[in-house]
């Protein structure tokens, strides 16, 4: 019997996004803000990952704290920036919504926030 890799399934890459508390709060509201209005299911599936992944981070940083304390003390960053691990997917559908903060959009598309 051999293995056939074709079939195998989809895997998403995710990067980190790293984002201080001000910034994690404005996403998540607007996350739940988008999703109270008539917004395709995929997108929706979208944020709720977002939105899982922002639940997940503060518990992963006191499980796993060192590598990014390391992160954050090499580039001068405060203690309450966190990685955000989100997809390219992921990161669209949150700058899809309107309503997203201007300092939130701006630490997505360039990836880091102080």
């Amino acid at each position: 019997m051999t293995s056939d890799n074709t079939s195998a399934a989809h895997e998403t890459v995710r990067a980190a996004y790293w984002l201080n508390a001000e910034n994690r709060n404005d996403l998540a509201d607007a996350i739940r803000e988008a999703c109270t209005f008539t917004i395709s299911e995929t997108l929706r599936l979208h944020l709720a990952a977002v939105l899982t992944e922002l639940g997940v981070v503060s518990a992963r940083e006191r499980l796993w704290p060192a590598a990014s304390t390391i992160v954050r003390r090499t580039n001068g960053w405060t203690d309450d920036v966190l990685p955000i691990r989100m997809s390219e997917t992921e990161v669209a559908a949150a700058l899809a919504i309107p309503h997203l903060s201007t300092t939130c959009r701006a630490a997505l598309t360039g990836g880091r926030t102080q």
